[in-house]
């Protein structure tokens, strides 16, 4: 044998010992991508089932839907009826459910401030705005809406580290006058230089019906200036608002480990945590590249300095429907169902994408215990 044969052998040992050298070291290999999605695929389709149309469970109960990230319903065309949907069910169903309001934690759109189609859709920034004020059109009038800003709001802008507030074309769209309901809501916004109204930063109140009766909800831009923080804060501290109960809203608080984030430890603790009237925080933000329900979402109770305890919901279904370029999250919403004791909510998780027809309809509710549960708002 000669000496290239002998060194190709050599070399093709290596290659088998190379291969396998995980045995050796007590590993197991690393899993593609794929592997994951058709592995988390599995575990979620065995959450899924179908208990019928939404409907409350007593007579006098009410609700809100909580909206993810809607920005990956907007780059494609082909997407944007998904979310079209979801917002004509909410309308369609808003007396029957007795909802009292929509919530949205922010990313609205994918793109904002680039005028070219960025790579991987067909739509440009104003289609994508375009897309999500149809869409939104659908509950003009009928129910109030409030939404916050995310990073994706803010564009090119925030990326490249120029963090201004002032790129978004989130005012364009929703302006307090757009639509009645949440006019009539609104208690106060962040005052700007040149007075006008914007809802970035917004003060709103919802009554809830029964034993709740008013709730309120502060909306913060994505990771709040310090002035805006100090806004709030004022505002929450006057006397009328000392046994208000509060919802803060805002894009990004809590990951899917169910940790507040680096970026919020701060608003936790010199805000929120030191706020005895806020009694729960919704957020989003927070998913993984993998179809799996249990990565989009997170839950956390936290003890604030009054010794009450905050609930913290995060809820960001936009990698479900194949990742960050798929169909923009299944049509997954959540439905909030305030119980007639005034401290209970049930949680529910739902698509009216699937629900919609008799050949779907087994997949559209997620029953997983991080999907579907129960929790209290203290008084």
């Amino acid at each position: 044998m000669d000496k290239n044969n002998i060194l190709k052998i050599l070399a093709g040992i290596l290659f088998i010992c190379s291969s396998f050298s995980w045995l050796y070291a007590g590993e197991e290999p690393k899993k593609t991508d794929a592997q994951l999605r058709e592995e988390y695929m599995k575990k979620d389709l065995a959450t899924l089932k179908d208990l019928g149309e939404p409907r409350l469970s007593r007579s006098g109960e009410s609700c809100l839907i909580l909206l993810g990230d809607t920005q990956t319903y907007t780059p494609k065309m082909q997407n944007q009826g998904i979310l079209d949907l979801m917002t004509s069910w909410i309308a369609a169903n808003a007396k029957r459910l007795n909802i009292k309001g929509v919530v949205g934690v922010g990313d609205i759109v994918e793109h904002n401030g680039t005028l070219h189609t960025p790579h991987g859709s067909n739509q440009n920034q104003l289609q994508m705005w375009e897309c999500i004020s149809r869409c939104f059109e659908r509950l003009d009038n009928r129910v109030p809406c409030i939404l916050v800003t995310g990073n994706h709001d803010y564009g090119g802008m925030w990326f490249t580290g120029q963090k201004t507030k002032n790129t978004s074309n989130f005012t364009k769209y929703f302006n307090p006058a757009r639509n009645y309901l949440t006019q009539e809501a609104l208690v106060d916004v962040y005052p700007l230089p040149n007075m006008q109204d914007q809802l970035d930063n917004a003060f709103y109140k919802l009554d809830m019906g029964g034993k709740w009766g008013t709730l309120y909800f502060l909306a913060l831009e994505f990771s709040p200036r310090k002035e805006v923080v100090e806004w709030a804060s004022k505002l929450l501290s006057q006397p009328k608002y000392k046994n208000a109960r509060v919802v803060l809203v805002t894009h990004s608080f809590l990951n899917y480990k169910n940790e507040i984030v680096a970026g919020a430890k701060s608003l936790w603790k010199d805000f929120v945590a030191k706020t005895p009237s806020i009694k729960l925080v919704l957020c989003g933000h927070e998913c993984v590249n993998i179809t799996d329900f249990e990565q989009g979402v997170g839950w956390l109770e936290e003890a604030n300095e009054s010794g009450g305890k905050v609930p913290i919901m995060m809820f960001d279904p936009q990698c479900v429907g194949g990742g960050f370029g798929g169909n923009g999250g299944d049509g997954w919403l959540r439905i909030l169902e305030f119980q007639s004791d005034g401290t209970t909510v049930k949680v529910f998780t739902y698509s009216p994408f699937f629900g919609i027809s008799p050949m779907t309809k087994r997949l559209a509710w997620r029953t997983a215990p991080y999907d579907m549960f129960t929790f209290k708002i203290d008084k």
